[in-house]
């Protein structure tokens, strides 16, 4: 029987019985006691039908059955609309589940109830980040720490938010912090090399990486390990790279990030059949973290394959899905430019490297529009500093 039944069964019996017992005492003239008891067992029966499904929801919750705890928690909010704590329960469940859409419905909605909740603010702050609400995300993070609040979150994820801002120089001031040094030294070298690789300092992002994997928290290993492979892949060590991201597979099978970043190094490895496998799984587990980038990859491997018109066709896609996102737009850069569309593809490179000026692509594809237009003088320029920051070429 599921626990909403019993929930229901036990308020049913306990009035029949409360009631039963309340008109059986008034007809024989029994002592108070029993009509006391007879309250006592209306009372119950209100406790059951007010808390039994949210104490069910706990037990589910922290069995790990977040599925089953978020469907009491609704049931919870549908009787109760101004009841807080199952709102509360619902958001952390599907931050869990990594259902950041639901986290931020449920976390809001339970914040409306109650602002003064600086823990549920950092779990919609840390939703938003993987939902690339990369503003929201900041003032929630602000909020919290108006409220008083002092952990290691508040640094690590302002510095991921800064990171995806491209910020880098702000964000390694937050990896410095001593609050996340002392608290969680594993993950400020997460994030140290993190920012490393992204500014294309990759021999030492690999030391700073390799330097962590004895000692970074099992819940984390899965990222130290794409985050080596995606190293070890921009040094050229594909294979080496593959079995770091396989590895990472094998704790988490579901993370589609793992198989878009699998595809990505197998494309470069030459391996287009192994690299369509591996979009066509990470397109099943898409996430709002993940979008876009299934489609770029995709329109790589087109190229490749020299279907230059599909190709443009899915970077497009990919640039709706993700416009903030440096590699998206330099990738439809070069589609554009390998189908003639010579001031559109110019458009997209100068806006990928407006974004993140350590976007090697960016400056080796610009380099190879210069060369088209006539200017190999600034097509050099651009070519020695994709080849300055280690590009290997590939497209």
């Amino acid at each position: 029987m599921s626990p909403e039944a019993k929930d229901s069964l036990v308020f049913l019996l306990a009035i029949v019985v409360a009631v039963l017992w309340l008109v059986a005492s008034a007809m024989l003239y029994v002592p108070m006691l029993y009509i006391c008891l007879g309250c006592g067992g209306i009372a119950y029966a209100y406790w059951a039908y007010r808390h039994g499904r949210i104490h069910w929801a706990k037990i589910e919750y922290e069995d790990k059955k977040y599925e089953k705890a978020i469907k009491l928690c609704e049931m919870q909010m549908h009787a109760f609309p101004k009841d807080e704590y199952p709102r509360a329960l619902a958001a952390y469940s599907a931050y869990f589940l990594r259902d950041y859409q639901r986290t931020v419905i449920y976390a809001s909605q339970a914040l409306a109830l109650r602002r003064e909740n600086a823990d549920l603010l950092l779990i919609r702050a840390e939703a938003n980040l993987f939902l690339r609400r990369y503003e929201q995300c900041r003032i929630d993070i602000t909020e919290a720490m108006k409220l008083g609040k002092t952990s290691w979150v508040i640094p690590w994820i302002r510095a991921n938010v800064l990171i995806q801002m491209y910020d880098y120089e702000l964000a390694m001031s937050d990896v410095d912090s001593q609050l996340l040094v002392q608290t969680r030294p594993d993950l400020a070298s997460l994030l140290r090399a993190s920012i490393l690789q992204a500014k294309n300092q990759n021999a030492i992002a690999l030391a700073e990486v390799e330097s962590l994997m004895g000692r970074v928290s099992s819940e984390y290993r899965p990222s130290a390990l794409m985050l080596r492979g995606l190293i070890k892949c921009n040094l050229g060590n594909y294979d080496s790279a593959i079995d770091d991201i396989n590895v990472a597979l094998d704790v988490q099978p579901d993370w589609s990030e793992l198989y878009i970043n699998k595809g990505y190094i197998m494309a470069r490895k030459g391996d287009l059949n192994g690299a369509v496998m591996n979009l066509a799984l990470a397109k099943e587990k898409e996430t709002a973290q993940s979008s876009g980038y299934v489609e770029s990859n995709e329109a790589r491997i087109h190229l490749i394959s020299g279907h230059a018109e599909r190709a443009v066709m899915l970077s497009s896609q990919a640039v709706e899905l993700g416009p903030s996102r440096a590699a998206l737009n330099s990738t439809h850069g070069l589609m554009l430019l390998r189908n003639s569309r010579i001031e559109e593809a110019k458009t997209f490179l100068d806006k990928a490297i407006a974004q993140d000026p350590y976007e090697a692509e960016a400056f080796w594809f610009r380099a190879e529009l210069y060369e088209k237009m006539g200017d190999t003088e600034t097509a050099k320029k651009d070519q020695r500093i994709a080849l300055d920051y280690g590009y290997i070429p590939y497209l």
